[in-house]
């Protein structure tokens, strides 16, 4: 579902406001949009209590902290997981950076083909979203993983350093874009199924800081 919605924002948005207004007028949508979100969280947004057990309430933010590291260290499948995604998500982000500025310094600043591009990417992400909703469960999930983590840098990557237009760059993005709800869906639910309850707020939150590191 997270796949999904992304996706779907992410299909149109591109074509649409890059073909309008240009590169530099999004960007400064873009940041007014989110200075109206982080206000609205941090002054407008109120948080439920949740009940939690006496012991993690005597548990101060450094305690809960490391008691999550500790779990990880113990759970070497798990960190192995973690570490293995925070590889594939740096060399993520380095194709992600690089993608906007190859195609408009390939194509003399069309944005156009740049928001053909990306909202390509997004389509691919909303197709593989549907084909993981139907498709059955597999229990051999790790081997799933790497499967589709090859396939997506086999073909997806190559097709676009070997490309030289932007036909061939949307193939590329298709491709390499559309397996990518699968390996996050099982990801998702090892994470969730391997990790007890009461450790998955500290887990996850040691595996978003080994993402962004």
């Amino acid at each position: 579902m997270f796949s999904f919605c992304d996706s779907f924002t992410g299909i149109f948005a591109p074509i649409v406001t890059i073909a309008l207004y240009g590169l530099e007028p999004i960007i400064a949508i873009d940041l007014s949009t989110f200075v109206f979100e982080f206000v609205a969280l941090v002054f407008f947004v109120k948080i439920p209590s949740v009940h939690v057990s006496r012991e993690i309430k005597k548990d101060g933010l450094w305690k809960q902290c490391k008691s999550g590291m500790q779990y990880l260290f113990k759970s070497r499948g798990i960190f192995s997981l973690i570490l293995f995604m925070a590889f594939v998500n740096f060399i993520a982000a380095i194709y992600n950076t690089n993608l906007g500025p190859m195609v408009l310094s390939r194509t003399d600043n069309n944005y156009n083909e740049l928001g053909i591009v990306s909202s390509t990417e997004s389509i691919a992400v909303l197709i593989g979203s549907l084909l993981v909703a139907k498709m059955p469960q597999t229990s051999k999930r790790i081997p799933l993983i790497l499967n589709v983590m090859t396939f997506s840098f086999l073909f997806g990557d190559s097709l676009l350093g070997i490309g030289h237009n932007y036909y061939v760059w949307t193939i590329a993005v298709f491709v390499g874009s559309l397996l990518v709800p699968l390996l996050m869906a099982n990801v998702d639910y090892i994470m969730r199924t391997k990790v007890p309850f009461e450790m998955q707020g500290r887990v996850f939150s040691a595996r978003i800081f080994y993402n962004i590191c």
